[in-house]
């Protein structure tokens, strides 16, 4: 489902979306909707569409897990209160590569497991959005 079709296709080059972050080379940071729970909760979603990891080319895959890595670590920055990060590649809802990077903290919700299952959440004002993704720009 490559193209206008899908979801992260169009948000890969959407510079008006509320929950943009940062284009890096080969990928797009969003910020995630689930903010409750994971403050600072973030997406990459890889420029090209690929829907399976064992498809993307290694160099470009390679390139991915750098531009992950920049982001895990403006997340630490951006977030203080962070003590670990959770990575997530799933493609169960949206089939196209990317990444789920979820700050974890002290106590938080399900802590000590995995962060799922979320509670229901409550999405934000597109302002509060754009708040957070300046708060992470700042730290990149």
């Amino acid at each position: 489902m490559p193209g206008s079709s899908c979801i992260f296709c169009r948000l890969t080059t959407d510079r008006d979306e509320p929950t943009f972050i940062f284009e890096f080379e080969h990928s797009t940071a969003l910020v995630n909707f689930e903010q409750r729970d994971y403050p600072g909760y973030a997406l990459l979603l890889l420029k090209k569409h690929y829907d399976h990891v064992h498809k993307v080319p290694q160099k470009l895959l390679h390139a991915f897990i750098e531009e992950r890595t920049h982001l895990a670590a403006a997340l630490f920055k951006a977030f203080p209160a962070t003590t670990r990060m959770n990575y997530a590649n799933l493609g169960n809802a949206v089939p196209h590569v990317h990444e789920h990077l979820i700050p974890r903290h002290d106590g938080d919700h399900n802590a000590g497991g995995p962060p799922w299952p979320a509670r229901a959440q409550k999405k934000l004002a597109d302002d509060e959005y754009r708040a957070i993704a300046a708060r992470i720009r700042i730290a990149l």
